[in-house]
């Protein structure tokens, strides 16, 4: 009995109390942004919590880094644009009212959202209209991505959402 209450002891209280209570000083802690002052990977971060506008599940952000347009996607068919870095945002008409999961642009006007059921929809002129492109998939489409900007051109992109080889 001495023996198999030393085991449960070792095997499961021990690892608790080291997780609940840790195993060294607090001094050894790195401090500071990420990891540490000297650390190069140290950021900053400036958070400001903004408010959407809408009750609807968001599920993905995209930024083109050279315009400072960015889309946001979601449930019922969401997007959301900002032309200003994020600091207004207006609602695009996709037509649609499924779940989208993900957006990819190649520039300010090109990109593609696909969410559910396999849809596919796409803009040429930043997102004042969209239109709906045969995936041939049934299922979810988690996620599109590409370069963009000196990278995939739209036509790779459009080849490899579709079917085509990029």
């Amino acid at each position: 009995m001495f023996r198999k209450f030393t085991l449960i002891w070792v095997i499961m209280v021990l690892p608790l109390a080291v997780i609940m209570f840790g195993c060294g000083d607090d001094e050894a802690s790195p401090s500071g942004p990420i990891g540490g002052p000297d650390d190069t990977l140290s950021a900053e971060w400036d958070i400001t919590i903004q408010n959407s506008g809408v009750e609807l599940t968001l599920q993905e952000v995209f930024f083109d880094p050279v315009s400072g347009n960015g889309w946001i996607v979601g449930n019922e068919g969401l997007i959301l644009h900002t032309t200003d870095r994020g600091e207004t945002w207006e609602k695009q008409d996709s037509g649609e009212t499924v779940t989208f999961y993900s957006a990819h642009f190649v520039d300010e006007n090109e990109g593609w959202i696909v969410g559910d059921g396999g849809i596919v929809i796409h803009t040429a002129d930043g997102g004042t209209s969209w239109e709906k492109q045969n995936s041939g998939a049934i299922e979810q489409l988690r996620e599109v991505v590409g370069e963009g900007r000196n990278g995939s051109s739209p036509d790779q992109i459009r080849d490899s959402l579709l079917g085509g080889t990029p």
